[in-house]
Parts: C-alpha cells; structure tokens; sequence
C-alpha cells in the first residue's frame, strides 16, 4: 500500500515537526531534528536553516507496518505557491495543519483550495495543542470554514495539561509519556460527549452510503469493514473531511495519524487507475553537486533502473532511480505509483514537464494547478555582451534559482 500525501498549512502551523516526528517515531531516523537548530530533513536549504521556515518542498518517505508514505512538506507563505501548488499537483491528498492556538489562517484557507480545485481528498490534523487552544471551539471553525469534517479524535486531559487521545471512531483512549502510547479507559467524564461524538461520526459516514443508511435506519448495528470502507469511500471523493490530533513535538497522536492516512485517504490506483507509465515533473531545483534535480510524481505504472520515457522534447532516460529523502538521494531497484523520484543532471527536464510510456497522455489524466499572474515582473539585462561563450549556464542557473 502507497500514500502520497501533501503536507500543507499556514507557516508555523507546525508542518516541518510533524515531518519529523513521523520520520523519527517509523524509525526513518534516530533523532529528531528541530526547526530551531536547522537541523530537519525536509528544510535542508540554507534559506530554510536561516530563516527557520520551510521555503522548499522537502521529500520525507517512510515505512510504517509495511507500507510506504511519501509525504510532501510545503511551504506554508504564499511567497512560495509554486512550491505549494507543486507539492499539491504530486499528492493524491492533502493534510492540511492547523495549529490549536492561531486556529484556520490565510495559508490554510489558501491550501485547501488548491486542494479542491485539484479534486483531492483533504484532511485536518491539528498540531500544537500542548500550547494551548480550545479544541472544540477550533472545530466549529473548521467546520463553518472548510465544510463536513469528521472529529476522528478528541482530546484526553488529565489535570488541565493534554496528554493524549479518544478515538471516537473506534472507541478507544491512548494516553502518552515520553512518546509511549498506552491504552487506557476512557474517563468517565468524557464518555458522554466521546459517545455523542462517535453517533454524529457514524451518522455522517452512513449518510454517504444508501445501502449503510437502509440497514441504520432499520435498527440494524453498523460496524466493522462496511463502515471502514464507506469512511474511505467518503473521504476520497469528497465528501467527509476528517479531522486527527497530533503533536509531533510532544510525540502525542503521531502513529494513530499514519494508522487514519493509510486507512481514509486514497492510494494511486484509485486516483489514476492501472497502465503505462505516466509522471510529472513538479518542481526543480539546482545542487551545487548534482546540477538540476527534477523531482518527479509517477502517477501509475512502474519503472526500473534503465527505462526511458517520452517527453514533448524528446525521449528521457532513467539510468538510476532515486527516491529523495531531503537533501539526499537513495537509489531504488523498482519505483511504482505513488512514488517521488528525484533526477540529477536533468538539465532538459522542466516544472510541469509530462513524461510517460505509450500513447500520449490527454491533458485532462495530469494534474495541473495554474500558478497566478506575477504581480511584479522583473526584467534584467546583463552587463557586457551578452553573447560571450558560456554566459547561457550561469544566466539559466540563476533563473531556476528563482523560479517559483
């Protein structure tokens, strides 16, 4: 199984942490990086360790209990929505961060819809609230801004201070220290409303289903695997938007998170169905070793090492395959759906590139985000002549630097 999920939000709204804490806790890496000290896989650049904000899509790709997630960290400023509408263009769904104590921002408001002009399925993890916020008046918000959302977890306090979690959807409470999940009883005091939770989750997920619906409005129980696959069924097309807790500072919700995306959010194959290879290019950047890495999203089919696939300019070779993670690039033997491949020396590739095995894809089997119009065109002119030999590289270096 393959998720490809971008990581999306306001700046702040804790993206990056999360990245990592879902690296960390899968076991991807042996420590936590922080934003503070520059020192996260997915803002690897020097602007990013700077400025301490993610200003580029980093790759974080990750196993958890046999399966492979590619998430996609985004920037979260709207100086950088090429890098955002990139990352979007290559998920087949977006989980959209916001934090417990700014609540729905301009850059949330922003992503989500991207997201659905893209026809993806959304969902809402919120972060931060070991720093304070008010939970449920967070979701009346959500809820009057983004549309049907679906509580899948509610806060678990002991003595004011948020420790862990009730999964109103399968009943169950999970209480954490120093990143350990333990399962506990579900407080006593929070059962009436953790059951008055659970009846509208389950009310909304069999609205979405005639058949569900029939047998709940017979009397009949509904539960088990018919439940589960109309809650992946709403969630894929649309319909329901659910909403997880997690902290990946405080390590509080970060496996039950991976558990929800692999569960409600779709894989590639229903998205784009099975046949030849088809892949775009959604971003580029320049490495002052690797030159132009294009970074690639293959939509369906598979490639090994070797394969050569058709462009508009011609055809492209894949000697290698590599899989970014970060900065770095690990070589692969096989990439299949769902994959993120990162291409060194790709100078003929470019943002928006179709590349694919077969007939010529129609335009409408590609996602496409349009970027807006600029809203300050800068023209330059170089200094000298500007015909002299070798001048072409460093002008053409400095215009993908600064690409959107």
């Amino acid at each position: 199984m393959i998720r490809t999920v971008a990581l999306v939000g306001h700046a702040g709204s804790g993206k990056t942490t999360l990245t990592e804490a879902l690296l960390f806790h899968t076991g991807a890496k042996e420590r936590m990086g922080r934003v503070e000290e520059g020192t996260t896989t997915t803002d690897y650049t020097p602007e990013a360790r700077l400025h301490r904000t993610t200003v580029r899509t980093g790759v974080a790709p990750l196993l958890y209990r046999g399966h492979r997630v590619f998430l996609l960290d985004a920037p979260g400023y709207g100086d950088f929505v090429g890098e955002i509408r990139g990352a979007l263009e290559a998920a087949d769904a977006a989980l959209v961060a916001v934090s417990a104590e700014n609540g729905v921002q301009v850059g949330t408001e922003r992503a989500w819809t991207v997201a659905e002009r893209l026809g993806l399925a959304r969902m809402v993890v919120v972060t931060k609230l070991d720093k304070g916020g008010d939970y449920y008046a967070l979701l009346e918000d959500l809820r009057s801004t983004l549309g049907p959302i679906l509580p899948i977890d509610l806060p678990l306090y002991e003595g004011g201070r948020w420790v862990g979690l009730i999964d109103v959807f399968h009943g169950k409470a999970y209480r954490y220290q120093e990143g350990r999940e333990v399962e506990v009883a579900v407080p006593e005091a929070e059962r009436e409303r953790a059951e008055r939770f659970r009846q509208e989750v389950l009310e909304a997920i069999v609205e979405t289903d005639e058949g569900l619906l029939e047998k709940y409005l017979e009397g009949e129980e509904v539960t088990g695997e018919a439940l589960e696959k109309a809650f992946h069924e709403a969630v894929r097309k649309g319909l329901l938007y659910p909403v997880a807790l997690a902290s990946g500072e405080a390590g509080i919700g970060v496996l039950p998170l991976l558990d929800l995306i692999l569960e409600a959010l779709p894989s590639p194959t229903e998205r784009f169905g099975e046949g030849p290879p088809l892949a775009k290019v959604f971003k580029v950047q320049v490495d002052p070793f690797m030159g132009q890495v294009a970074y690639l999203r293959l939509y369906r089919g598979r490639l090994r090492p070797g394969d050569s696939l058709q462009s508009e300019a011609g055809q492209v070779r894949l000697p290698h395959l590599h899989v970014p993670m970060g900065k770095d690039l690990l070589e692969v033997e096989e990439a299949e759906a769902g994959f993120i491949l990162g291409v060194p020396k790709a100078e003929s590739l470019h943002r928006g590139m179709v590349l694919w095995q077969g007939s010529r894809p129609e335009s409408e089997e590609v996602p496409f985000a349009r970027l807006p119009e600029p809203t300050c065109p800068w023209p330059f002119t170089p200094r000298g002549a500007p015909t002299r030999p070798g001048w072409g590289r460093p002008c053409g270096s400095s215009w993908r630097k600064t690409r959107a």
